[in-house]
């Protein structure tokens, strides 16, 4: 994630477009590595969401 946000920080400070350009285009192809690691790990049981809290008063 802070790969991420480093993107958006270069991007949104790059004085040259064709700089922003670039560390945008960075950012998508993380997001889109991200989006295929996250569907890997739940097929494969690595990721497993967490029971739901209920809060019971006392």
């Amino acid at each position: 994630m802070a790969a991420i946000g480093q993107c958006a920080l270069a991007a949104s400070q790059s004085i040259r477009e064709d700089v922003a350009i670039m560390f945008f285009k960075f950012q998508t192809d993380k997001m889109v590595i991200g989006m295929k690691a996250k569907k890997l790990a739940l097929k494969k049981g690595w990721l497993r969401f967490p029971p739901s809290y209920n809060v019971t008063s006392v």
